[in-house]
């Protein structure tokens, strides 16, 4: 077996007792591999920003810190942290406000100079539109009516 292989079935048998460990009994075989590339995946991901860390610091080599400092990174990227004390109590704060209630014929409109299409406009529409659905609807009962319901 070329070294290679012999990691992967290091990497392989390790996940399969990490499994035991967690008392995970049943698992189809392709579990083990798609745990391996995501190990694999993951390790190539932060050892490629270590290695920019480090060649920002003009050094070397990739020392702890580098990897370290990816590895935080990706922390601080990809996992939420929940909110501080202070964002928690103002929240609460203005939740505990009560949104007022729309007016009670619908959704307030701004003024008419701020508006793309004044109210006459939107009548017309509004018609327009109401008229398309009365025709579609009697379309729709002279379609019927010409198809008697032969169960009738």
């Amino acid at each position: 077996m070329a070294d290679g292989d012999d990691n992967k079935a290091r990497d392989a048998k390790m996940i399969k007792e990490m499994l035991e460990s967690m008392r995970v009994k049943d698992y189809e075989p392709s579990v083990i591999h798609q745990f391996q590339e995501v190990y694999y995946r993951t390790a190539m991901e932060l050892l490629t920003d270590a290695q920019r860390y480090s060649s920002h610091a003009e050094k070397p080599i990739i020392d702890r810190a580098d990897v370290q400092l990816a590895i935080d990174s990706r922390i601080y990227l990809n996992v939420t942290q929940p909110p501080s004390r202070e964002v928690l109590e103002a929240a609460m704060k203005k939740s505990s406000t009560a949104v007022p209630r729309p007016p009670s014929e619908g959704v307030p409109l701004p003024p008419e100079q701020d508006m793309l299409v004044s109210s006459k406009d939107l009548e017309e529409i509004q018609k327009k539109h109401l008229n398309e659905i009365a025709e579609k609807q009697k379309e729709a009962e002279n379609a019927q009516a010409s198809f008697p319901n032969p169960s009738a």
